[in-house]
């Protein structure tokens, strides 16, 4: 159990996921997140020397910054502590033009396969991209987590949601000129612990 002894607002993680990818906008992307609760995620990655951590909060748009301590624990886990520094306050918006779908377009008892249309506008007259996605199936909705951890710059636009079950396993982009690949090389759900920040 880790937590650090502030006042208010909780935050409750119960699951790790890393996704990679080779020509993505993000190379890998380290998040703890609730499966239950998808307004708020958080992160840690490089900057300079330092390693930070920042809870992402879409629900009370504000982000918040700790150092974090990285140690290495039985057979080699990575353990990490986190320090509150301070507070931001984020204005989100989403794209007022822009419209998503989602067609399945093959499933089974294991997985789903689905595409991930953008149109230019709400005609629906101009597509801009297409995607192709495999989705695992478990009992919760993770499409947030991906969205959050690999689809930039949408990260934080909460109206790119799917209704269905399950974990993101693989995104392709099918753009000849560009194609980009991203996929799950890490899900762990043997996670438990709490982050307590002031208001």
């Amino acid at each position: 159990m880790i937590s650090v002894n502030c006042l208010a607002q909780n935050y409750k993680f119960n699951l790790l996921t890393k996704y990679k990818s080779e020509n993505g906008f993000y190379k890998q992307k380290i998040i703890y997140s609730n499966k239950n609760d998808n307004s708020y995620f958080l992160y840690i990655y490089k900057f300079k020397d330092k390693n930070i951590g920042e809870i992402v909060d879409l629900k009370n748009s504000k982000h918040h910054f700790f150092k974090v301590i990285e140690s290495e624990g039985y057979e080699k886990e990575i353990h990490h502590q986190f320090k509150y520094e301070n507070t931001s306050n984020v204005f989100y918006r989403d794209l007022p033009n822009t419209v998503f779908d989602f067609k399945v377009i093959a499933k089974d008892s294991l997985s789903k396969t689905v595409k991930l249309i953008k149109y230019k506008n709400k005609k629906k007259k101009i597509i801009t991209s297409i995607a192709e996605l495999k989705i695992k199936n478990i009992p919760y909705n993770l499409f947030s987590l991906f969205r959050f951890s690999c689809l930039h710059p949408y990260e934080n636009f909460t109206n790119l949601s799917f209704s269905e079950n399950g974990i993101v396993e693989s995104y392709k982009l099918l753009d000849t000129k560009n194609p980009i690949f991203i996929y799950l090389d890490y899900y762990s759900e043997n996670i438990d612990f709490e982050v307590k920040v002031k208001q």
